[in-house]
C-alpha cells in the first residue's frame, strides 16, 4: 500500500494510490506523486513486478498508474 523512500536520511512513506508515475533516470527512479517527487534506487522491473496490477509500462523508462491514464496514442517520434 506504500512505497518507502529515503529523503535526506529519513524514511518517507508514499501511498501507492498517490503515485502518478515512475520515471527511470540513470541509476535512480523518480517517483512522481500528489505531494511532489522522490528518488528511489529500485529498478522499474522490480516496481513493475511488485505493483504491476496498478501500473502499466508506457515506455522503457516509465510506468504510469492505470487509474491516471486518460488516453494513449502514438506519434512519429
Amino acid at each position: 500500500t506504500h512505497l518507502c523512500a529515503r529523503v535526506r536520511g529519513e524514511m518517507r512513506m508514499v501511498p501507492v494510490a498517490q503515485i502518478a508515475y515512475f520515471l527511470a533516470d540513470a541509476k535512480y527512479v523518480e517517483v512522481h506523486h500528489d505531494r511532489g517527487e522522490v528518488l528511489i534506487e529500485d529498478s522499474l522491473v522490480s516496481l513493475e513486478q511488485e505493483f504491476g496490477d496498478s501500473f502499466v509500462r508506457v515506455h522503457r523508462n516509465c510506468l504510469v498508474a492505470r487509474d491516471r491514464i486518460e488516453a494513449l496514442g502514438r506519434n512519429a517520434d
